[in-house]
């Protein structure tokens, strides 16, 4: 941090203050030795419960590919064989469309 003003004459060029504040007011995390977000230890799932059968998705066009459009273009049904899920896909080309379809009863 490059200090300026009066600062600049009383602590140095470059040298923040070391009275271990950060400008928000809280104790500075250098000064604690801390060096960022520790996220906590959380154990992966073992197992999954049963499926549903089946997966609802609203999307834009091309994103949800199942050979229709290009039969090289097809991630849907290798999907649906492997895992037994069923692909059930709407397709906005719009953003008012978009949210109707967010916002409609799930057919």
């Amino acid at each position: 941090m490059l200090a300026v003003g009066h600062q600049a004459e009383h602590y140095g060029v470059g040298e923040p203050p070391d009275h271990g504040v950060d400008s928000g007011g809280a104790v500075d995390r250098r000064e604690r030795g801390q060096t960022g977000f520790t996220p906590p230890e959380i154990k992966a799932l073992q197992s999954l419960g049963p499926g549903e059968g089946q997966v609802n998705l609203v999307n834009w066009a091309g994103y949800v590919e199942d050979g229709s459009n290009d039969p090289k273009v097809d991630w849907v049904t290798p999907f649906e064989k492997a895992t037994g899920c069923q692909v059930n896909s709407k397709t906005a080309g719009t953003s008012d469309e978009m949210v109707n379809l967010l916002t409609s009863s799930p057919s």
